[in-house]
């Protein structure tokens, strides 16, 4: 089941008619199997109300990194995360064009948060949309929730994908 959390600043304006409908669905997206799930709704919600779909992707570039040895350095190349990251949206997009050819569909890549991201993002959207991945309770601590924050500081409503547990957890 999908959950769609419809923030009070968008369901309706200072005059209390409904805000005029943007047609942009935001996508989340990294290359998950998580993502991609959030992606193929994205793309049904994106083709019942005849929407483009803008597929956003941020990376961060990592303070300090260690090699196999354990070795700490802090040579990144931030060209290469860029392209990575581009690599990923150009892929996702090449997927929305062969299951939905007649969908509009934009990237955005960006060094940063996620979650503020796309919460800047939701300022001109109708919907953003997210995959729920499974992560330990320290991840979700070190990390944070791109999720969590959405749900707090969209101005629009969020849809989050949820994807199935891994095999080895117990429901």
């Amino acid at each position: 089941m999908t959950n769609v959390i419809s923030p009070s600043t968008h369901q309706s304006s200072d005059s209390g008619r409904s805000p005029q409908p943007r047609d942009v669905l935001v996508v989340g997206v990294d290359g998950s199997s998580a993502s991609r799930k959030a992606l193929d709704f994205a793309i049904g919600e994106a083709q019942r109300r005849h929407a483009t779909l803008e597929l956003y992707h941020a990376f961060d570039i990592p303070i300090y990194a260690a090699d196999p040895t354990g070795a700490v350095f802090a040579a990144v190349d931030q060209t290469e995360l860029h392209d990575a990251a581009e690599a990923v949206v150009r892929r996702e997009a090449q997927y929305v064009a062969g299951v939905a050819p007649d969908l509009g569909v934009q990237t955005v890549v960006r060094q940063g948060s996620a979650g503020a991201l796309l919460v800047e993002a939701s300022k001109r959207a109708d919907m953003v949309v997210v995959g729920a991945a499974h992560h330990s309770a320290l991840a979700r601590l070190v990390m944070g929730s791109v999720s969590h924050n959405l749900l707090h500081h969209a101005a629009c409503p969020v849809a989050i994908v949820p994807s199935p547990a891994p095999s080895n957890e117990t429901e």
